[in-house]
């Protein structure tokens, strides 16, 4: 279990997403905000977990498809978008960040920290005992609030960026109404 949920599951999945995303996304030109990391790698995920679920009810059996695709609905496409939240958190930490030592940390944390978070998902849902529901359900809260942190972190970044070139938006077409 420990090898299908960490290396099977989180360890390629996770790797997948980072080797598409990364070199792409650092050389994106219009990755120039900080939130931006977090939408295409959310955007990655969305579409990974996509495939991989046509995948799951490709090879499922018929009588069973429909139950396994409201299963993977509900839990593994929220789970791939926690997931990518946190490796876009990071990568964005690296691409805005001037210290070498510190960008090369935040790389190594955009891939290491979602393999890790990937695998505790499947582990837990893999050991089938009676309390695992329950630490199952207080991960994903745990998942759902360092997600949400990561993501209102950036948020706010963004929406104070934007207030602050529309005041000087603004600012200027005073001045330039004043002009003329």
């Amino acid at each position: 279990m420990l090898y299908t949920s960490f290396i099977v599951a989180g360890l390629a999945e996770e790797l997948i997403k980072a080797i598409i995303l990364i070199p792409n996304l650092i050389r994106e030109k219009y990755f120039n905000e900080k939130l931006d990391g977090i939408i295409y790698s959310v955007f990655l995920s969305l579409g990974f977990a996509t495939v991989e679920n046509i995948i799951y009810i490709l090879f499922e059996d018929p009588t069973s498809v429909f139950e396994v695709s409201i299963i993977r609905a509900i839990i593994s496409v929220p789970a791939h978008m926690m997931f990518a939240i946190v490796m876009g958190y990071y990568i964005s930490k690296y691409k805005f960040n001037s210290s070498k030592y510190k960008k090369k940390i935040y790389l190594i944390i955009s891939i290491i920290v979602p393999i890790l978070l990937h695998g505790i998902f499947d582990f837990i849902l893999m050991i089938q005992y009676r309390w695992s529901i329950i630490v199952f359900i207080a991960y994903i809260a745990f998942l759902w609030k360092i997600s949400l942190d990561k993501l209102d972190e950036y948020t706010n970044n963004s929406r104070k960026k934007f207030l602050r070139r529309y005041r000087e938006f603004r600012y200027k077409k005073r001045k330039d109404d004043k002009i003329d």
